[in-house]
C-alpha cells in the first residue's frame, strides 16, 4: 500500500505532545485569509485588524457551514445554509462580540462601507415577533467582487 505525503511526515517526523494535543481541539470560527491584512488598510496604512476580524465575521455568515470529519475535508454532515435574509445585527451586539465599544464597531464597519467591501442598509425598526421590536438594526451585505478582488490583487503582486 502506498503511503500518503502526509503519513510519511508523521512517520518521519512524530508530533510533539503540543502539536498533538492542539490537534485534538474542535477549534472553529471565523476565518480571515492572509490577504486581508495587506489590502484592508487603516489611513496610516496600518492593518485594520477590527475591520478584519468584522468581515470575517460576516462573511462567515454566508459561507455554508458543513460538518466535517476530524481534521480531513471530508463532510459528514451537508453545509447548512442559512436563511435568505441578509446578516443582521446593532452596532452594540457586534461590539460585544469582539469586546470593544459600539462606536468602535461603527467606524470599522463604515470603513468597510467606504472601502466598498460592504453594503451597509439601517432599518430602524424591526418587528421580532409578538410585543417585540428591535431599533437601528444594520444589514450587512458583503460586495463579493471587491471581496474576490482583494484575494485577486495579493495573487498578482506575489507573481
Amino acid at each position: 500500500m502506498k503511503t500518503t505525503q502526509a503519513e510519511e511526515l508523521l512517520r518521519t517526523r512524530p508530533m510533539t505532545p503540543e502539536v498533538l494535543a492542539i490537534s485534538k481541539l474542535q477549534i472553529v470560527g471565523d476565518v480571515v485569509p492572509n490577504s486581508w491584512y495587506h489590502n484592508i488598510t487603516l489611513p496610516s496604512g496600518r492593518s485594520d485588524a477590527l475591520g478584519i476580524v468584522i468581515l470575517a465575521h460576516i462573511v462567515s455568515w454566508y459561507v455554508g457551514q458543513g460538518t466535517y470529519f476530524g481534521n480531513t475535508d471530508q463532510i459528514i454532515r451537508a453545509p447548512i445554509v442559512r436563511s435568505t435574509e441578509p446578516y443582521h445585527a446593532t452596532y452594540k451586539e457586534i461590539a460585544e462580540r469582539f469586546c470593544v465599544t459600539a462606536r468602535m464597531a461603527r467606524n470599522a464597519c463604515h470603513r468597510l462601507k467606504k472601502a466598498g467591501l460592504l453594503t451597509i442598509h439601517i432599518e430602524p425598526k424591526v418587528h421580532l415577533g409578538d410585543d417585540l421590536w428591535a431599533y437601528n438594526v444594520a444589514y450587512f451585505i458583503p460586495n463579493w467582487d471587491k471581496i474576490t478582488e482583494l484575494d485577486t490583487r495579493n495573487a498578482e503582486e506575489a507573481e
